[in-house]
């Protein structure tokens, strides 16, 4: 065997960078080539030099990539200084031969562009896993061999089946929304300025983000169900009538959204989120409304295998029929520390 390469990932890797990944974490997280394209070509923040493969012997042994806001935006100030860690993949026969720890330092400088000051085992903007997944046994120890260090409390993405939701629960759901003088119908093009401004105004600047890129890049309106006061409902007047959003998410929906990523190819797949209602009305069950709309929604689509990602709120959704499907661990690492005595030329002058 020869030394192993370090280059930067080029758009024609990505056949092998799948078959790699395929051969090493196998079908439980099996990626999509649009996801992968996704997540290190068209997503609008990167840069080449931000992944990185490793070959050998004439074969990818390999991937790694790392991400980071390179907006201007002011709503998304609270991203800036910060840099994820989204994925590092070796070839099993390749494993505990540095390799890993390579490529993590080939992608880990893409903080320094941020002046971030540690960097995030998952997460951001664009990812493929929101934490480190639980079931990937040995992801702790290589990480904890490089300095990161895990937090206490884990995140989830619940998965629950929608089909047997009882009638008499969404009908419950409407009077509720009817009592308060709402309706929840499907977004149209002419809501997307109003529904961002309520998303950025409500929710922050990552929902704002999120929702404004999928619309950007083409996703259906219809994709958002928006919460709205009984006028607004009926004629889509006014961003003042917007009191809560859910996204949807079903195998036609392109891009893909989160809850997507790790479905088999199945027609019945369909998923949930971000979801929320304006601060001022809750804690009066419209958003428990709000979900059981939502989740009946997908079910009468054809959806009913849902899976809702990123969450921390059992109780919420539990109800309702889901439980935890993929358990993450949340971890970082000072930036520092990975990048010590790794001052080679960029990937980009490889």
């Amino acid at each position: 065997m020869t030394n192993p390469a370090i280059r930067a990932f080029r758009p024609d890797d990505a056949p092998a960078a799948l078959e790699l990944w395929k051969g090493s974490l196998g079908e439980r997280y099996l990626l999509r080539p649009d996801v992968l394209e996704l997540s290190v070509v068209t997503n609008p923040h990167a840069r080449p030099g931000d992944a990185a493969v490793a070959q050998a012997d004439g074969r990818l042994i390999g991937f790694a990539f790392a991400g980071i806001s390179r907006s201007e935006a002011p709503e998304l100030a609270a991203e800036r200084g910060q840099a994820w860690l989204q994925a590092v993949v070796v070839a099993p026969s390749w494993r505990r031969r540095g390799v890993g720890r390579a490529l993590v330092r080939a992608v880990a400088p893409i903080g320094r562009e941020t002046a971030a000051d540690r960097l995030t085992a998952g997460g951001g903007l664009f990812y493929l896993w929101p934490g480190v997944p639980e079931d990937l046994p040995a992801a702790a120890p290589f990480l904890e061999g490089l300095g990161f260090r895990f937090e206490p409390g884990p995140s989830y993405d619940l998965r629950g089946d929608v089909s047997t939701m009882p009638p008499l629960e969404v009908e419950g759901a409407r009077a509720v929304l009817a009592a308060a003088g709402l309706a929840l119908a499907p977004a149209r093009d002419t809501d997307r300025d109003p529904m961002l401004r309520f998303l950025l105004a409500e929710f922050g600047g990552a929902w704002w983000h999120d929702v404004g890129w999928f619309l950007e890049a083409g996703g259906e309106p219809g994709d958002v169900l928006l919460l709205r006061t009984g006028e607004g409902a009926s004629d889509g007047a006014g961003e003042g009538s917007i009191r809560g959003f859910a996204r949807i998410h079903t195998p036609a929906s392109r891009p893909p959204g989160w809850p997507m990523y790790w479905r088999a190819d199945s027609p019945t797949a369909g998923g949930l989120g971000p979801i929320g209602i304006a601060a001022a009305l809750r804690g009066r069950g419209l958003g428990r409304a709000l979900l059981v709309l939502a989740l009946d929604r997908l079910g009468r689509l054809g959806h009913p295998d849902v899976v809702i990602d990123d969450t921390t709120l059992l109780g919420y959704y539990g109800p309702h029929g889901f439980a935890p499907w993929i358990t993450y661990r949340h971890a970082t690492a000072p930036l520092g520390s990975i990048l010590a005595g790794a001052d080679a030329p960029s990937l980009e002058d490889r």
